[in-house]
């Protein structure tokens, strides 16, 4: 492999290390409010203020100065290998990340029930949060008819004469 070809491969791994560690916190940042909107009633105040300090954490990482863009094409080569041969621990590094955010995720809502934790985007949300709202609905207009029904029953029970 060439100089040139090196030093592309480890920009491009660079760029795509820093959009991914930033996604996931984005994501844990998003997955962790979205949680506590759909689930507000039924969460103790205490399980809240845990989500919301993860949901801090994350964001004090998005809020991080990026690193500074290192400039392969001043390396000796040998510090160009060294970088290259540093691919496979930065990628590992990357999928502790992974781990360690599925883990908080599975610990902060132990308690909790259907949680929305995953890793998913703003349409799946928007279909979740219609869901719901169609399911709030729903129940809200079959309990109304309910009532109406039963009204209606009590009307006629009024209104029967019995005729001897």
């Amino acid at each position: 492999m060439t100089r040139h070809e090196v030093q592309k491969q480890l920009e491009e791994f660079d760029a795509s290390y820093a959009f991914d560690v930033e996604e996931i916190h984005a994501n844990q940042v998003m997955g962790t409010m979205m949680n506590v909107a759909f689930q507000f009633k039924q969460v103790p105040k205490d399980q809240r203020i845990r989500h919301y300090q993860i949901a801090h954490q994350h964001i004090q990482e998005l809020l991080k100065d990026p690193e500074p863009d290192v400039d392969y094409s001043n390396m000796s080569g040998n510090e160009l290998v060294k970088c290259y041969e540093s691919i496979d621990e930065r990628a590992a590094e990357l999928e502790r990340l992974r781990e360690e955010v599925k883990e908080e995720k599975e610990e902060a809502c132990e308690d909790v029930e259907d949680v929305y934790w995953d890793y998913v985007g703003p349409k799946e949300y928007l279909i979740i949060m219609c869901d719901s709202i169609l399911d709030s609905v729903t129940g809200f207009l079959t309990t109304m008819m309910n009532m109406i029904s039963e009204k209606e029953e009590e009307d006629a029970d009024d209104e029967l004469l019995i005729i001897v």
